[in-house]
């Protein structure tokens, strides 16, 4: 099963966490077409890209377009969010 990601997602996530592509390159060969935005890593593949970047939860669970839209109790999203991944946490 493949997931739909945000490209710029890979790229957010990595170069939060300070790792150079190359330091990946051996465990996700797919990373450069994953960044571009050229194919789709499969479920298993998204979440050892997790563990090896450390995203927040927050940003896991919100970057989906189906959760978009979807404000949790007590909050509000603004515009700032929907265009910057670091302000999801």
């Amino acid at each position: 099963m493949r997931v739909e990601v945000h490209p710029e997602l890979f790229t957010w996530a990595r170069e939060r966490a300070r790792i150079q592509p190359a330091d990946l390159a051996h465990r996700f060969p797919k990373l450069d077409a994953w960044e571009a935005g050229e194919t789709l890593p499969t479920l298993r593949q998204l979440e050892d890209y997790a563990a090896a970047t450390h995203p927040p939860v927050t940003l896991q669970i919100w970057s989906s377009p189906q959760h978009r839209s979807m404000t949790p109790a007590g909050h509000s999203w603004n515009a700032s969010r929907e265009t910057d991944p670091g302000t999801y946490y």
